[in-house]
């Protein structure tokens, strides 16, 4: 906590009345929280974030910017940046199971020095159960949605509540409390959920893609995959919040510079991540290519179609061909479909792939197929919609999207300044609060202090 009559960092060993939170020093890592961050330089501590994510394949680079400030979200988040604001909900899309989404959300329980808790793809009422059981049942800052699927997350009117109110009124078996959850955040990964505009507002949305079979993972003392990962990151907690709170540090120190704001729901969240985005990684955009991808997130359709144009690419006579609705529709269905059911097929794909695109041009799809929709005229009068089909192109040489992380990490070597100095930060936690606050979270280490910033 913050001592004003001594100008510094202090934290109490046992019980915090103040923060209402046991704290327990960390026997466990050979060295303390002040010891990470004061060895850690900025250069040091964004490569060791980048690092950790490495191992995930992130189709564009919006995606790995997104992946790099949820990292940093729970500090910012617990150390009092967003003020009353709540973080957003964080939905991680796969492009097929096994891309790594529950594994990307266990790492941030990890980093948070938890192992979050998973709430399956369940009726709303056992939705709202699962969630009220954990605010009531632990004090653990993360949780999340595995594997959903389907609309259960746009049918669950709580969630949007949950995610962007300060108190909650949960409820659990025989239980309902009100409870302050401004310092919880939740997640969720699918392969083909529908979130509704009420959710999608609340959301920031980050891709992944699959690895190839013969992918080979980093090398973490001798381990590799999720396992290696995972304890890499306990065995090494302080470094990694180390670097975490270094990369604040030097942001607030250099006068909170701004970054490209969007005008999205959560604009204190926006404000700060942006602009330690773009001071870490000069001229980057969070929120790039979130736009079309709403669209996607709004369809409950968006498996459905993915694995359609997957069979469309994957068939020589139809790929990049001009097909229409019923082409499609017997595509999906399979050449010996009877003509009836392909034509009620097609008449069901044209009411949503009109919806979805509802004009002349071309889009991207998931990131992955590239969709040319042309129009023309029958002689009957009835207008005629065609669409053509492509695959994005995508590396496989380099199979973890780490073509992306290190290029983002040229360009910052590259720059010399990150972005335009706001130097008024009225109405943001200083950096040694946040630091305080996220380690007392965390339950890491009690032997902490910081040199007041100027």
């Amino acid at each position: 906590r913050w001592n004003e009559a001594e100008g510094e960092c202090d934290l109490m060993e046992g019980y915090c009345e103040k923060e209402k939170v046991l704290v327990i020093p960390s026997k466990d890592y050979g060295k303390s929280f002040r010891e990470a961050f004061e060895e850690t330089g900025l250069d040091e501590a964004v490569e060791r974030i980048c690092k950790l994510l490495r191992d995930f394949r992130f189709p564009t680079e919006g995606d790995f910017l997104r992946a790099f400030a949820c990292v940093l979200t729970p500090a910012a988040m617990q150390g009092g940046l967003l003020g009353k604001e709540r973080a957003p909900y964080f939905h991680l899309t796969k492009e097929e199971q096994g891309t790594g989404g529950g594994t990307f959300c266990q790492m941030m329980g990890r980093l948070c020095g938890q192992r979050p808790r998973s709430i399956s793809n369940l009726t709303q009422k056992e939705m709202d159960l699962a969630i009220g059981g954990w605010l009531m049942g632990s004090s653990d800052t993360i949780a999340y949605l595995d594997n959903i699927t389907g609309d259960a997350i746009d049918k669950n009117a709580n969630l949007a509540s949950f995610v962007t109110e300060e108190s909650y009124n949960a409820r659990a078996l025989y239980k309902q409390q009100f409870i302050d959850v401004t310092g919880r955040m939740l997640m969720g990964n699918s392969n083909g959920a529908a979130l509704g505009d009420d959710m999608i507002a609340r959301t920031v949305e980050i891709c992944l893609h699959n690895r190839p079979d013969n992918y080979k993972y980093q090398d973490w003392n001798g381990e590799d995959g999720q396992e290696g990962l995972f304890n890499e990151i306990s065995g090494n907690l302080p470094d990694y919040l180390g670097a975490i709170y270094r990369i604040f540090n030097e942001w607030h120190s250099d006068g909170c510079p701004k970054g490209k704001i969007s005008g999205f729901r959560f604009k204190k969240w926006e404000k700060v991540l942006a602009g330690i985005i773009d001071y870490v990684f000069p001229e980057a955009f969070l929120m790039e290519g979130m736009d079309r991808r709403r669209q996607c997130l709004k369809s409950a359709d968006q498996q459905m179609l993915r694995s359609l144009f997957k069979k469309v690419v994957e068939d020589e006579d139809s790929v990049g061909k001009q097909l229409a609705a019923a082409c499609l529709a017997r595509i999906e269905l399979g050449r010996d479909a009877e003509d009836d059911r392909v034509g009620n097929r097609a008449k069901s794909l044209g009411r949503v792939l009109r919806k979805l695109w509802p004009d002349e041009s071309e889009y991207q799809f998931d990131d992955l197929f590239g969709v040319k929709i042309e129009e023309d005229w029958a002689m009957s009068g009835n207008e005629k919609r065609y669409y053509r089909i492509t695959p994005l192109e995508r590396s496989e040489e380099v199979s973890h999207g780490a073509e992306i992380i290190d290029g983002m990490l040229e360009r910052r070597r590259k720059s010399s300044s990150g972005g335009e100095v706001v130097p008024d930060c009225t109405g943001l936690a200083s950096v040694e609060e946040v630091a305080v606050k996220a380690a007392v979270s965390s339950k890491v280490d009690a032997d902490l202090s910081f040199e007041i910033a100027e």
